[in-house]
């Protein structure tokens, strides 16, 4: 499977993680299924904040390098999601956000073949 996940919109110092051990759990879980992991954050796609989104990485104790790591900017996550990431492959693939705006546009986009989970803190 491909899990698809998220991370917050905000560039700043300020980002705060709701549950670094739970995430980190989640990880290990995935990875001993051989899953694959790819995180895709509406931030854009520039070196500033590709370094914020480094650190947040680090914050985790997650080194960026290792993932696949996708910033969609101001486009459509279901949009950027069928020009950019290579799905066909998979059989499963799991959508995390927060968004409501993010899951509806992944469902437009995709329907029922990829499954949306709303992440609530």
């Amino acid at each position: 499977p491909l899990l698809l996940s998220l991370l917050c919109n905000c560039c700043c110092k300020d980002a705060v993680f709701i549950d670094k051990q739970g995430f980190k759990n989640l990880l290990n879980k995935i990875h001993n299924t051989q899953s694959e992991i790819c995180f895709l954050t509406s931030r854009q796609n520039n070196k500033k904040i590709i370094n914020f989104t480094k650190m947040d990485f680090n914050d985790l104790g997650l080194d960026y390098s290792q993932y696949n790591v996708f910033h969609c900017g101001n486009i459509e996550k279901g949009t950027y999601i069928l020009n950019n990431i290579k799905i066909k492959e998979y059989v499963n693939i799991i959508f995390i956000d927060d968004l409501d705006e993010n899951i509806i546009s992944v469902k437009s986009v995709f329907g029922n073949r990829i499954t949306r989970y709303k992440f609530i803190s």
